[in-house]
């Protein structure tokens, strides 16, 4: 499955316009940061080893946080579509 999302929503989302791509952004930081509120956070917790010296090993419970931008599909102002895409055997 691929998903498409439509770059004009986007942008006006992002309160930006296709110029602005070759520009400074003064607020880039500040424009990402209202678009993340906006997404689902995801929090995994995991086991991560770390091995120091001749067979010494410790183990430490580390979470991990993230966003997934693939989420954006799910915002109404972005418009996003989803497509079955085929794929013959052998081909990547």
């Amino acid at each position: 499955m691929a998903t498409s999302i439509h770059f004009d929503k986007t942008f006006k989302f992002f309160e930006i316009t296709r110029n602005n791509l070759l520009g400074d952004f003064e607020d880039l930081d500040l424009i990402i940061w209202n678009a993340a509120t906006k997404l689902p956070t995801y929090v995994t917790i995991k086991d991560v080893s770390y091995r120091w010296g001749y067979e010494h090993k410790d183990i430490y419970p580390v979470s991990q946080v993230e966003k997934l931008w693939s989420d954006m599909s799910s915002l109404y102002e972005i418009g996003s579509d989803f497509m079955l895409v085929t794929r013959e055997e052998g081909s990547s």
